[in-house]
């Protein structure tokens, strides 16, 4: 479907977000049914990996330009960004799989998780800056980032559960 293509990064983004939502909404009852945490990251992750490979073979319905197989081959940014995967991202997500098992609603650490974003939006502008060779220039709008106070806000009205003793004062 080239409609998906024609979007823009805000359609992706919220097509993205309904596309993950199932996975955030089963996930309790996977865990009701005795899935371990670590194996239904990993078994996602692995579906991700294949569902990559078939779209780069040009295989489903979102096209992708001219992405092949060779992209995936071993490049300096490529083993960066597995290195990274091994040493942040593998340990990020067992520790967020783990936290959406105990907590009362599974989708509040996926919430908090994407923080991150707000985390890498506020740091974007000073890393391109301090290295402007390494990395694109990083647009900053006081619009973008008191939404994203406002997602932090949120995020932390969700979080936080007054007791009644609180309440009653």
């Amino acid at each position: 479907m080239d409609l998906l293509n024609g979007l823009g990064w805000l359609g992706k983004s919220i097509i993205a977000t309904l596309l993950a939502t199932p996975f955030i909404v089963f996930w309790s009852v996977f865990v009701k049914t005795g899935a371990k945490p670590e194996a239904m990251i990993c078994t996602w992750f692995t579906g991700c990996i294949i569902g990559i490979l078939l779209i780069a073979l040009k295989v489903g319905f979102v096209r992708v330009g001219d992405l092949s197989i060779k992209d995936f081959l071993p490049t300096i940014p490529l083993l960066i960004i597995l290195v990274m995967g091994i040493l942040l991202g593998a340990y990020a997500n067992v520790l967020l799989s783990q936290a959406m098992s105990s907590a009362p609603n599974s989708a509040l650490p996926f919430a908090l998780f994407g923080l991150s974003s707000a985390v890498a939006f506020i740091l974007s502008p000073v890393v391109s800056a301090a290295f402007p060779k390494l990395f694109y220039s990083a647009n900053f709008s006081w619009v973008n980032f008191l939404g994203l106070v406002l997602l932090a806000v949120a995020v932390s009205m969700i979080v936080y559960q007054p007791t009644s003793a609180i309440l009653s004062k």
